[in-house]
């Protein structure tokens, strides 16, 4: 690593930082002792440094081990690490130790670190120093999810400052990674993550790694217009969990690699589709047929007659006959293109054509009772277990809704008839949404009494007010009033 040289020893023998250092002084370099001259003191374009005359004398590695010794942090100095801004998480450490040539070997390569400092409290820091070249995650995400240790930043031009800096930003913690460049970000959101969260769902595994920086590296000569083998994307894309496969296409949404993306969802969708069609033609051949259906109806002593079945695209219909010869027509959607499923549908085919006629029988019902009435509605619920009836009506010279099931599936099955006999349908409406009786306080006597649904519709659909008296003191009051008394 070419490191400038940012401090020097005086002519008395002192060290001091170049932002304190004069061209008109002489400073020789503290670890190789040849003569050292201050440069870009006031430029802005180049960090001022220390220059050797004789270049050969010094290394970089020395003036790190050197500065990293006497003067960029001590036994017992404190620091501070800033993960994430957003969040303003700065844990404080305090040195305990430091090592400058540290080498470790791990799967992912060979990673040397600048300097790794021993905290009191037993953690163990990992500091990169940052002169011309960041840390790239590409090419060091991997060593940091392996390593499992904290790894920060150190500017280099903060080091010219005579002050010791307390504060560092964090390239990788609590396996995440933070405060990269922008260049870094397309690999980031797209691979990054993904390997992140490999390791905090303890998945992580090298060769799955080794892929995911293939698909990278196959991203980057798409987009810089290079021939690739699109068939080997689709295949490791195919293979990929939806959740991982759900953040690469988010990551690529804006990017010209997205057409990879949408190739490959329209493969999918073609190959989905494919699979369906052979899946409604074993349906079709196997239980969607006259045989197969009429023999259901057999089986359920249903008196229906399958005459043909038409399909569409997520449809299928069936046209059948009850024993007056009507002709009707249900519609079936296929939700699931299963076999399993489409049996348990149609073994509940004849409540679905029961259902046909109930509704025919109840709609010549309800049109003979909106004569005494304002308004009947009625609503057929069906589902997999039956259906039921819902009716609403609004009274004539009487604004008071009733709702109420008037019959549930097996009770409708049992007794249609109730819907051919219009009276008796109409009796037990009125029973039915009057709920039994109305109870009142007697204004005579003060006893309580019960006015039955067909008293009360006698009184309201004759516009006469409901009575307030029991029985036994209406007929009281009459015989009262036949002898002229008050």
């Amino acid at each position: 690593m070419n490191v400038n040289l940012w401090f020097a020893r005086d002519e008395n023998n002192e060290i001091i930082g170049v932002l304190n250092a004069s061209n008109d002084n002489t400073y020789t370099c503290p670890i190789c002792t040849s003569k050292v001259i201050p440069r870009a003191l006031e430029s802005n374009r180049v960090t001022p440094h220390f220059a050797h005359i004789d270049k050969e004398k010094c290394s970089s590695e020395s003036m790190l081990h050197f500065w990293f010794k006497h003067k960029f942090i001590e036994r017992g100095d404190t620091f501070t690490i800033n993960t994430d801004e957003k969040h303003t998480y700065k844990p404080t450490y305090t040195c305990k130790d430091f090592k400058t040539e540290v080498t470790y070997q791990l799967d992912s390569g060979v990673y040397r670190p600048d300097i790794v400092i021993e905290t009191v409290c037993g953690n163990e820091i990992v500091f990169e120093m940052a002169n011309t070249n960041k840390k790239q995650v590409k090419d060091y995400i991997d060593r940091w999810i392996e390593l499992d240790k904290i790894v920060v930043e150190v500017d280099i031009q903060s080091l010219t400052d005579e002050s010791k800096a307390t504060e560092f930003k964090a390239l990788y913690y609590n396996g995440k990674c933070f405060n990269f460049n922008k260049r870094d970000g397309g690999y980031y959101n797209t691979i990054g993550k993904l390997k992140e969260e490999l390791k905090q769902n303890n998945e992580y595994d090298i060769e799955l790694v080794k892929k995911l920086d293939w698909f990278w590296t196959e991203i980057c000569k798409y987009e810089n217009d290079e021939s690739i083998n699109l068939d080997e994307m689709y295949l490791f894309l195919e293979v990929m969990r939806p959740k991982e496969f759900m953040l690469i296409k988010k990551a690529l949404i804006k990017r010209k690699s997205n057409e990879i993306i949408k190739g490959f969802i329209d493969k999918l969708n073609k190959k989905t589709r494919e699979e369906q069609r052979k899946k409604v033609k074993t349906i079709e051949e196997k239980f969607l047929n006259t045989s197969y259906l009429n023999q259901i109806l057999k089986n359920n002593n249903a008196d229906y007659i399958v005459e043909f079945i038409e399909f569409s695209i997520n449809k299928f219909y069936i046209h059948f006959r009850n024993k007056s010869e009507s002709l009707y027509k249900l519609d079936f959607k296929m939700y699931r293109y299963d076999g399993l499923d489409i049996e348990e549908r149609l073994n509940n085919i004849h409540n679905r054509m029961a259902y046909k006629e109930i509704e025919k029988e109840l709609k010549q019902s309800i049109e003979e009772l909106n004569d005494d009435y304002k308004e009947v509605s009625f609503k057929l619920d069906f589902d997999r277990n039956g259906f039921n009836i819902t009716v609403k009506h609004l009274f004539n010279r009487l604004d008071e809704l009733f709702y109420f099931n008037y019959y549930n599936y097996n009770e409708i099955y049992d007794h249609r008839d109730a819907f051919i006999d219009k009276n008796k349908f109409k009796s037990e409406l009125l029973d039915k949404s009057f709920n039994g009786s109305r109870e009142k306080e007697c204004k005579s006597c003060n006893n309580l009494f019960n006015i039955s649904s067909k008293e009360y519709f006698f009184y309201v659909g004759n516009k006469l007010e409901l009575p307030k008296r029991c029985k036994t003191c209406r007929k009281k009051r009459k015989k009262e009033r036949l002898n002229g008394e008050n």
